[in-house]
């Protein structure tokens, strides 16, 4: 009974989401009110929300509304709905705080009902905020459950999307692991041969694609980037036509046809323009800015480049900004505008370093393993504990070490006493004390020279956030 509830809830999920409607926000609105059957009024709730998408404010406010009621109604399904859906709408007006905050909500209340379709789905969406924020760390560890939930739930649909997600983040995480985002895309596609679905594979036979131009195998490449383009004509999706076309883009830059990357970057550009895709946007301008430096165009790379960092700023998509800075540094210096070179060369790494850190990576590849051996939850678990007792190790080696200490001091002081050189084990004190304050004094010195040397610069911009 739990498993046909959470199959219809899912259906209404995405018939919520194709935000297909002719109603009024008023009609809707009125028809939430007189609706009694709880999965029409969840779904009605659910619209209304969609209603009013294109001002997050607005969505907010009724959101806020919507679970008020659900919560006065101790209905949790309609509660986790709302925070769900309003964590949808965060993402796509850039309020990732919020995202984040609706989404674990959304998890924590399906988790609670045993819906694991819908965690899944929540788990995914979490996942990808934090991805647009560039915490790669959190946002596989934050797919790898999701994929867990879709796996129990029987949702290979779900479980195809979760190995897509973790393909895009180890493509592009700071050390971007190729073959692991390989292994990922070809696991997903699999999932979608099985159940014949592959025709809908544009995407990710574009993201196939891209990996290959990486590891320059310019045949599979140029392959699978061709048929992802001839799909998506077919379909009419210019969502992943946009994409083909950014990927080649990048493949023409690889085989030095640098104006054919420019062409086919201005078409990939225009596509995103015109519907307000703003991470599209931003790497289509940075790409065509790479592309014009090849050329020796340099006034026209610094009028790109400059606009992919304010669209980065503006709506705060952060994970493509050291990069950004990385080209327009090579402007300024292509350009002999060495100072500004360095400011923004010095601005990339700084961001890189606040951004990213060599133990996120560490910890990314200790959660993917866990999950690759299928005991992923135990393993975590194990993890935690490890770390119990590595703390519980250390504890004990300082305790022996001070019990060693102790007994070498007693050793010392019973020879003392049995050679009777009470007068010269007080001069060996004396000394020893001298020395400690020597050893002492020169530890302050050199924190003081230490200090002296730290900068004092916060060098990342107040706007920059996580």
């Amino acid at each position: 009974m739990v498993r046909f509830k959470n199959k219809i809830i899912f259906f209404l999920f995405l018939l919520a989401s194709a935000n297909l409607f002719s109603n009024t926000g008023d009609s809707l609105k009125k028809k939430y009110l007189e609706e009694k059957n709880e999965l029409k009024k969840i779904y009605t709730s659910s619209r209304i929300i969609s209603y009013y998408s294109s001002n997050y404010d607005s969505v907010k406010f009724y959101g806020q509304q919507l679970i008020s009621d659900w919560k006065k109604a101790n209905n949790k399904l309609g509660e986790a709905f709302i925070n769900y859906r309003l964590g949808i709408e965060g993402i796509e007006s850039s309020n990732y705080d919020d995202a984040k905050k609706n989404l674990r909500q959304a998890i924590t209340l399906f988790n609670d009902q045993k819906n694991d379709s819908m965690s899944a789905a929540a788990h995914m969406r979490l996942g990808f905020a934090f991805y647009t924020l560039a915490d790669y760390e959190s946002a596989i560890k934050t797919y790898l459950s999701g994929i867990e939930k879709a796996t129990q739930a029987k949702r290979p649909v779900s479980v195809s999307w979760g190995y897509n997600l973790m393909g895009l983040a180890f493509y592009a995480k700071p050390n971007p692991d190729y073959k692991k985002a390989l292994y990922y895309y070809f696991k997903a596609l699999d999932i979608d041969k099985q159940l014949k679905r592959d025709y809908l594979s544009n995407l990710l036979l574009m993201r196939i694609g891209s990996v290959y131009t990486k590891l320059k195998d310019y045949s599979n490449a140029s392959y699978y980037l061709n048929r992802s383009l001839t799909q998506s004509d077919s379909l009419h999706d210019n969502v992943s036509k946009k994409w083909a076309l950014e990927a080649l883009t990048g493949l023409y830059n690889e085989k030095k046809e640098y104006q054919k990357a420019v062409d086919v970057g201005k078409s990939s550009l225009q596509m995103s323009l015109r519907v307000g895709e703003y991470p599209g946007i931003i790497i289509s301008y940075r790409n065509i800015a790479e592309n014009y430096i090849l050329l020796k165009n340099f006034k026209q790379a610094n009028i790109n480049i400059d606009s992919a960092i304010y669209y980065s700023i503006k709506y705060s998509i952060f994970q493509t900004l050291p990069f950004i800075y990385e080209v327009k540094s090579n402007v300024m210096e292509s350009s002999g505008m060495i100072n500004e070179a360095l400011f923004y060369y010095k601005r990339s790494i700084h961001l890189k370093d606040s951004l990213f850190s060599l133990q996120n990576n560490k910890n990314i590849n200790e959660l993917e393993t866990k999950y690759e051996s299928k005991e992923k939850e135990k393993e975590i678990q194990f993890l935690n504990k490890e770390k119990e007792s590595d703390k519980k190790i250390q504890n004990i080696l300082m305790l022996a070490f001070g019990l060693a200490i102790i007994l070498i001091g007693m050793i010392i002081f019973a020879l003392a006493k049995i050679n009777g050189a009470r007068k010269k084990l007080k001069t060996q004190n004396e000394i020893i004390e001298a020395k400690q304050k020597e050893i002492v004094d020169s530890i302050h010195y050199a924190k003081r020279i230490q200090t002296s040397l730290l900068p004092t610069e916060k060098y990342l911009e107040k706007h920059i956030k996580n």
